[in-house]
């Protein structure tokens, strides 16, 4: 997934806690961001993403994309 996602590439498949997407290529995916503010955390968003990358030993382009 190292390209840039638009509204096109992706198709709702769950919308409960947080909206689950489907790429066109079949993997589905979440935006940190929109679990961010679902889960109404207080803290910034950069330092939460952060410490759930470590926590979790997440990868850059096997677990997660940026973009």
């Amino acid at each position: 997934m190292n390209e840039i996602m638009t509204n096109e590439n992706l198709r709702v498949v769950a919308d409960d806690l947080v909206t689950v997407y489907e790429t066109d290529k079949g993997e589905k995916i979440v935006f940190a961001r929109e679990l961010h503010n679902n889960l109404e955390v207080k803290r910034q968003f950069i330092d939460w993403i952060e410490d759930r990358i470590k926590q979790y030993g997440f990868k850059e382009n096997e677990d997660y994309s940026v973009f």
